[in-house]
């Protein structure tokens, strides 16, 4: 080719608008909105005490609705959560309010995770956790 068609195309502009946390009202909804899931759910489990320890969970974490799926119990002791960074793979301790320890001591589900079974593969639950 002679000319490069491509250069007439002008680069398009981004508009991200910055990220709003949720007001105080919101989550006191959120959490509210908890109390309509079913007591039990199909495995007999309490469903309304682990939805709400899940919305706490991502609430005072800040972790990707995934990785709160695979939380396991033994990331979470001493009044804390441990995780390991993508990069460096160096341990990270984050301090946890007693209102989300107390959620999740209420969760029995049998499993060694909190808000997973442990059947069927880590990769299915990014999948999944997109329709939570």
């Amino acid at each position: 080719m002679e000319t490069n068609p491509a250069v007439k195309i002008k680069k398009p502009k981004a508009t991200n608008k910055p990220v709003q946390p949720f007001t105080a009202e919101q989550v006191e909804a959120i959490l509210k909105a908890t109390d309509s899931y079913p007591e039990r759910n199909s495995y007999g489990h309490d469903n309304r005490a682990r939805m709400k320890a899940f919305v706490l969970t991502l609430r005072y974490t800040g972790l990707r609705i995934g990785d709160v799926v695979k939380l396991s119990r033994v990331q979470v002791s001493n009044g804390r959560v441990l995780l390991y960074t993508t990069k460096t793979g160096a341990p990270i301790y984050l301090p946890l309010p007693p209102v989300l320890l107390n959620a999740l001591k209420v969760i029995e589900n049998g499993s060694p995770y909190y808000f997973w079974t442990g059947k069927g593969s880590k990769g299915s639950l990014n999948t999944w956790s997109y329709a939570f």
